[in-house]
């Protein structure tokens, strides 16, 4: 019998368990970024189906009040088979049912889901309890991912051949790539980040935000910095969190003084290498 409930701190290690043995795991579904989430001031309702005490669906389910108007979001999730048609409508009702109990305008899901059938199969649920496809889209519907499977050598080889000559030239002329986790390192990707954002007329995101995340993840070592320097000048960042089989490229920023210079190029290359040493499966670049 499938039952329902919210997990506490108690379902950690269990829940932690489930998402990262799930072919759908994210890191946006572990109590990791409730944590994050909580401290850029979201209330979080961890939501969890089981059957027998074994896990079969987690929701991390998060609530923003403004203007005495909420919302909801479930970033990546859920995260279930949905192959099982019962357990998709179960939890979907669910979805429903806390929407309607906080009086939220809506409540919106990015769920990442592989396979296309069990994309079809899950659509068609979503139809049928009535949700709808969102215009305002909070994250990407579509991600380039790159398998690490294979050795250093063939995954260099099967870039463009454009691609593996920006790489050799910006280590040739002396781009030097470096990975950190502490707050310095953090700076100076904020600090790149600020100024592309300007240059490019771009939304600025506000240091405080990068920062919260960093210093929730990084303590635990998911969250990383890579910048690649150009004369010891900060060319390029990337804001990394690795979770599970899969290293993310979360956030990104180039100096857009850099000529035919491409030290971001060189930047992924050292992040793949890195991910792959670290035994990552997948590097996810987010959309980009």
């Amino acid at each position: 019998m499938l039952r329902e409930r919210l997990a506490s701190d108690k379902d950690f290690e269990a829940w932690e368990a489930f998402n990262l043995n799930s072919p759908e795991a994210h890191i946006f579904q572990s109590f990791y970024w409730m944590a994050v989430m909580r401290s850029l001031g979201w209330e979080s309702f961890p939501y969890m189906v089981e059957e027998s005490c074994k896990i079969l669906a987690i929701a991390s389910v998060f609530k923003k009040t403004k203007f005495n108007f909420s919302f909801l979001y479930v970033p990546r999730g859920p995260v279930m088979d949905c192959s099982r048609k019962e357990l998709v409508i179960l939890v979907l009702g669910f979805l429903k049912r806390i929407t309607r109990e906080n009086r939220s305008i809506r409540i919106k899901l990015n769920p990442d889901i592989s396979g296309t059938e069990n994309l079809r199969n899950y659509l068609d649920s979503l139809k049928g309890c009535g949700f709808t496809e969102a215009r305002d889209l909070a994250l990407h519907t579509d991600t380039f991912r790159v398998s690490l499977k294979e050795d250093e050598e063939t995954i260099f080889a099967r870039m463009r051949k454009g691609t593996r000559y920006d790489i050799r030239h910006a280590e040739k002329e002396g781009v030097v790539v470096s990975r950190s986790a502490d707050s310095k390192s953090l700076d100076v990707f904020c600090r790149l980040h600020r100024a592309m954002s300007r240059n490019k007329n771009i939304g600025r995101v506000d240091p405080d935000f990068f920062k919260k995340v960093f210093e929730c993840l990084a303590p635990k070592g998911y969250a990383h910095v890579f910048i690649a320097r150009y004369n010891n000048e900060p060319k390029a960042a990337a804001f990394i969190l690795g979770y599970g089989g899969t290293a993310y490229f979360m956030w990104g920023a180039t100096d857009v003084s850099c000529g035919t210079l491409s030290p971001a190029k060189l930047m992924h290359w050292e992040i793949i290498r890195w991910a792959k040493n670290r035994n990552f499966a997948v590097y996810d670049l987010q959309g980009v």
